[in-house]
């Protein structure tokens, strides 16, 4: 979780949406590549935690990336190119379930 705010705080400080996006390709991969390193831990995160305290863990990192997202909309759209919430939901929500996906069915890094 700490790797990946810090991510997020690096692409919100960055002020500039062409940084930002390259700041948030950067921690994506970070964040991918240390799940792989942890491989089991994060398969039993994502798979095999109903009942414990990591139960909506995903949800979490989902919820993170929709608040920084709306900030990021709200910072860099113009007022007529607006992307409602539920686009930033569904946007937000998809890309961590790639990544459940890939965890789940025990790709490889390279195929990840």
């Amino acid at each position: 979780m700490e790797l990946y705010l810090e991510s997020i705080t690096a692409a919100r400080e960055s002020g500039d949406p062409a940084e930002a996006t390259s700041q948030g390709n950067e921690g994506t991969e970070l964040v991918l590549k240390y799940i792989y390193e942890n491989f089991d831990v994060f398969k039993l995160i994502f798979c095999h935690s109903a009942g414990t305290e990591y139960e909506y863990y995903f949800d979490e990192l989902a919820e993170i990336e929709e608040k920084y997202y709306r900030e990021f909309v709200k910072q860099f759209s113009r007022r007529e190119n607006m992307v409602s919430d539920f686009f930033i939901h569904v946007i937000c929500r998809t890309g961590w379930s790639y990544i459940y996906e890939v965890v789940s069915h025990d790709l490889s890094y390279d195929e990840a």
